[in-house]
């Protein structure tokens, strides 16, 4: 079992007792000689700065070294005074010296040594110099500098009164000192000029003794931070010091020093780092952040943090770099400090009666709501106290303690707590803050819930006032409120007029009608006499969920309504509604920070300030959709016996929700609704006849007023109910329509009889037409030049008729049934065939006259003509014979009647005759009126067929009447064809895929095409189309 820090370690007494809590030796306890060495160095970790400085200091001491001057370069509190103390005791003690640190080389080289330590903090009557001598036990050499004038001692007064004993002079706290002599005067000068002299003269001396050393703390740090004269002497005593002096840092903040410094000065007993206890816990670790890393949440390498826990324990690896970040902040005092924090944290740790004891301590642990504790925090960044209240603890008031309250889980406090130690630097573009793999490499311990860190991020980000985020990810702690800060006093002045109006916007946002198929309007919320109804259109209704289900103001809706099967209701769990409105009022919140930021203050998209917004709202947005799928479960849907409620799974897809699909997919899997129609159609056509047919023939309207009122029927599309009934009439011919906008459903009496006639050849000279005349629902036709067809009239045989008339009468007769029994056909109305009948022109052009014949096929029609463009048929002259034209231009235009058939008209432009000796004398074709070439055109190969395509393409062309054929080149049998009358015509732009077609079903296979008949619809067409496929046209082949 991996045991906790409770189970494994044991505080000493400076964690407990208050007045040992910040405990650090100072440098006087030092120099009235109350500091007992070996109490002191069981307390004090030797860090390798120290070790550092032992060994050189000890090697000066022995005589064996020219390095004279160590500097002891740290900020504040960074265990500068305590090595003075360290290397004091040693120094002056060779028995003290050899039982600490034997192995030191050259800690045998000297007995015990004179050591004058100089605390800044002090005030000295005989000046700092005097003060030494009287430590060195000679103060009457240097009376003389400080009686009855301080003056600063040359080198060579310095050397006289240290001389070649093993010394060690060590100034602490120095720039105290020299601040306050600045103020003494002396003669023209001051006491801090003097001093700095002096002090400069004794590094000198130094240099020339064979066993002196000098000890400084803190100068360039200091220096940096003095007043302007002060800086001026400290430059120049630097200057000094530079020549012969060693940078010592006592403590590697950087490094793991900072824990084996914190062990011994918190712990009295603790796991060593490299035992079984400590392995137990590294491997834990490393297994939770294995689970960390399969679920994606850390960046690192789970394995990573076992060396580093056997370096930190019991403290968290995460500490020393936090720590790192606030180590350079004003009046921070970088070990002393952190000693004293970390003991509250442990004692806070270790406290009786805790069940949760952690098995690392790290800056998550500490209780921001002890006096102590809070206090040790705002010293070190003293800005943050509001977010500290606001957000991270306050006596259960902060956000995080409210959000764990609410939970039950203790994580959010913890995750605040860490970010906001992350977040404590003052330093000019500091780094601040994590980012959320680093946060959870933290916070994730042995069997603890890997996704419980994301969780407690998200809550405290949507919570939080002053928590922010980063380009980089980090989220940390400003004294700057956020933008949920904003989000939340927006939040908290809506009415509640605005939160139900922006809960009514979004809910039409998220299910309002866009396909329509289904339901076409959406109310949300809407109060009772709003919900207004309609015949052909679906209302959905989201109505307020109520505790018993269905809500009755609803259900009162329902039964009251006309068009009971035009109603939905979407409702759900009452318990919900409370949520959703706070959703819908952070959203709005979160909206209007927006505008705020990119609209009012015109903050760039990608300032942070804007990002944070734009991921506010993100985040709101979600959280009121996932409010809505909670809330709203069930659809009820009118049925026979009454609504019937159906489960709504909500669900995303691509970050995007559609409300309509999802309402849609319930009711089509009830059978509520049918969008498919053509899929069911015989089903639903059997349902409407049986279901909203009152009667066997009734009005359309009614069918419709019945779909929307019977509760029991289902769902159509908006025209489905129509596109049943034209597919029933017009194509399956399932239904009768009768004036007045009546249907009627089967059964229906046998169908009348009728005929069907077509063309199968027409003489193009004679006219005579030979006929197929086929009998519909009869055995038998008859036929007449006049209606007054009858049964006695002639029959036709093998349903086949040649006649020359243009004129003809049919009727077909049931014969097989006998009339009134089952299967008889009445016999139908006459059907009339009528011919073509067609205008022929005959220019006749001589040297000196111009004359037009006309003829008529077939024969016998009278024609009637005019030269001027005017109607013939009404004003036209009968035509007996040739036509003199003349030498003048004309517009000829003619029409031809037979048997109460009239042909198309004809129009030819004779253009005027251009002398003697001749000129411009046939017809001509008028280039802005349309035109027909009845050539009957033949193309029989592939490439040509394609050619004249493109041709009646390019001039816009019809073809009548045309046929298409493709022949394989290996099998005769192996064809397709398209053949068309000449009553219809096919668009040369639609035939290239025509053609396309019958390819695919004859593959390689050889295409024709013939063309009885091109339409143009201009003259200048027909000209384009003629040159394009290069065949002339013959005038009397075009009709105009």
């Amino acid at each position: 079992m991996v045991g906790t820090v409770k189970d494994l370690c044991k505080a000493n007494e400076t964690v407990d007792d208050d007045s040992l809590l910040d405990r650090v030796e100072n440098l006087q306890d030092f120099i009235s000689n109350n500091i007992a060495p070996a109490d002191f160095f069981a307390n004090n970790h030797t860090t390798g700065g120290m070790q550092g400085l032992f060994d050189q200091g000890f090697e000066r001491l022995a005589g064996k070294s020219g390095k004279c001057v160590f500097k002891l370069t740290q900020g504040m509190g960074g265990g500068k005074t305590h090595t003075v103390i360290a290397f004091g005791l040693l120094a002056a003690s060779a028995e003290t010296r050899l039982s600490i640190v034997p192995d030191s080389p050259f800690a045998d080289g000297f007995g015990d040594a004179d050591v004058v330590a100089v605390d800044g903090r002090e005030n000295y009557p005989t000046y700092l110099w005097g003060y030494i001598a009287e430590r060195l036990r000679k103060a009457a050499i240097f009376e003389p500098f400080y009686r009855p004038v301080a003056s600063a001692p040359s080198p060579n007064d310095w050397q006289r009164l240290i001389g070649d004993a093993p010394v060690v002079i060590a100034f602490d706290e120095l720039p105290t000192y020299l601040d306050n002599a600045e103020s003494t005067s002396i003669g023209s000068s001051n006491l801090a000029r003097v001093t700095v002299r002096a002090i400069a003269n004794l590094m000198v001396a130094v240099a020339g003794l064979p066993r002196a050393m000098v000890i400084i703390t803190d100068l360039t740090n200091t220096y940096q931070r003095g007043s302007a004269l002060l800086s001026e002497a400290l430059v120049n005593m630097e200057g000094e010091a530079n020549r012969q002096a060693v940078d010592v840092s006592p403590v590697r903040l950087n490094t793991d020093e900072i824990y084996q410094i914190l062990r011994k000065r918190i712990f009295a007993s603790c796991p060593q780092p490299q035992s079984q206890e400590v392995e137990d816990v590294a491997e834990a670790y490393v297994e939770s952040l294995k689970r960390a890393k399969a679920m994606d949440v850390v960046v690192g390498t789970p394995e990573s943090i076992k060396e580093r826990i056997h370096a930190s324990y019991p403290f968290h690896p995460s500490l020393r770099d936090i720590a790192a970040r606030f180590r350079e902040n004003p009046g921070y005092q970088q070990t002393r400090d952190l000693i004293t924090l970390m003991r509250l944290i442990t004692r806070a740790v270790l406290k009786p009666g805790r069940k949760d004891a952690p098995f690392l301590i790290g800056f998550q642990h500490a209780d921001l709501n002890d006096p102590q504790t809070v206090n040790a925090v705002r010293r070190i960044n003293d800005a943050l106290s509001n977010a500290i209240a606001t957000d991270v603890a306050s006596n259960g008031g902060a956000k995080a303690e409210a959000l764990d309250g609410a939970s039950g889980h203790h994580v959010v406090v913890p995750a605040a707590t860490l970010l906001l130690m992350s977040s404590l630097s003052t330093a000019a573009n500091p780094v601040v803050g994590l980012t959320e793999p680093e946060l959870t490499e933290c916070l994730v311990t042995p069997g603890s819930k890997v996704e419980g860190v994301r969780e407690a991020l998200d809550a405290l980000r949507s919570k939080a006032n002053h928590l922010h985020r980063d380009r980089d990810g980090r989220w940390y702690f400003s004294p700057t409120e956020n933008v949920q800060a904003k989000l939340n006093a927006l939040a908290g002045g809506y009415t509640i007029d605005v939160v139900t109006r922006t809960l009514r916007d979004k809910l039409e946002a998220m299910f309002g009608p866009t396909e329509r198929d289904l339901y076409q309007r959406v109310l949300p919320l809407p109060s009772p006499d709003r919900i207004v109804l309609e015949q052909d259109a679906v209302l959905l209704v989201i109505i307020e969920p109520h505790q018993d289900g269905l809500n009755p103001v609803a259900q009162k809706v329902w039964e009251e309504a006309e068009y009971k099967n035009r109603l939905l209701f979407l409702t759900g769990d009452a318990g919900g509604m409370t949520d959703l409105n706070m959703a819908a009022r952070e959203l709005k919140a979160a909206e209007d920070v927006v505008k705020d930021i990119i609209d009012r203050q015109r903050l760039a998209e990608g300032s942070p300030q804007a990002v944070e917004a734009r991921r506010l709202l993100e985040d709101k947005s979600a959280a009121f959709s996932t409010h809505v799928i909670e809330t709203f479960k069930a659809v009820y849907y009118p049925q026979a016996r009454g609504l019937r409620a159906a489960a709504v799974r909500m669900t995303f897809a691509a970050n995007h929700y559609d409300g309509e699909e999802q309402i849609k997919k319930v009711l089509t899997d009830a059978r509520k609704f049918r969008p498919k129609v053509d899929d069911e159609f015989d089903g639903l056509r059997t349902r409407i006849e049986s279901d909203l047919f009152s009667a066997k023939r009734v009005p359309w309207v009614d069918v419709k007023r019945a779909a929307a009122m019977q509760q029991g029927f289902v769902m159509l599309p908006p025209r489905g109910l129509d596109h049943i009934r034209d597919q029933c009439v017009e194509v399956r011919k399932l239904w009768r329509v009768h004036p007045g906008g009546y249907v009627e459903k089967p059964p229906f009496p046998p169908d009348r009889t009728g005929v069907i006639c077509r063309t199968r050849t027409r003489d193009e000279t004679t006219g005579k037409t030979s006929l197929e005349v086929k009998a519909v629902h009869g055995d038998r036709v008859h036929w007449a030049p006049t209606s007054s067809v009858s049964a006695a009239s002639p029959i036709v045989t093998g349903e086949v008729l040649d006649s020359d008339k243009v004129s003809l009468w049919f009727l077909c007769v049931d014969t097989k049934h006998t009339v009134g029994t089952e299967g008889h056909h009445e016999t139908g109305d006459p059907v009339h065939w009528t011919g073509k009948i067609e205008v022929k022109i005959d220019p006749q052009s001589g040297a000196t006259t111009r004359r037009m014949a006309l003829s008529s096929i077939p024969p016998g029609a009278a024609i009637r003509f005019t030269m001027d463009d005017s109607e013939p048929a009404s004003s036209g002259t009968p035509y007996t014979g040739p036509i003199e034209i003349g030498d003048g231009g004309c517009t000829f235009a003619a029409i031809a009647e037979r048997e109460g058939v009239r042909s198309e008209k004809v129009t030819y432009r004779f253009p005027p005759r251009s002398g003697t000796g001749g000129g411009a004398e046939a017809p001509e074709i008028d280039p802005n009126r349309p035109a027909k070439w009845k050539a009957r055109l033949k193309f029989r190969t592939t490439e040509d067929t394609y050619n004249a395509v493109k041709a009646a393409k390019d001039a816009q062309a019809t073809i009548m009447g045309l046929e298409i054929n493709v022949t394989s080149r290996e099998d005769s049998e192996a064809f397709a064809s398209l053949v068309m009358g000449e009553g219809l015509g096919l668009p040369a732009s639609d035939m290239e895929g025509v053609l396309a077609d019958l390819q695919a079903r004859v593959p390689g296979g050889e295409v024709t095409l013939a063309a009885p008949v091109v339409s143009f619809e201009t003259g200048t067409d027909l000209n384009g189309f003629s040159n394009a496929i290069g065949q002339a046209y013959d005038v009397k082949d075009v009709v105009q």
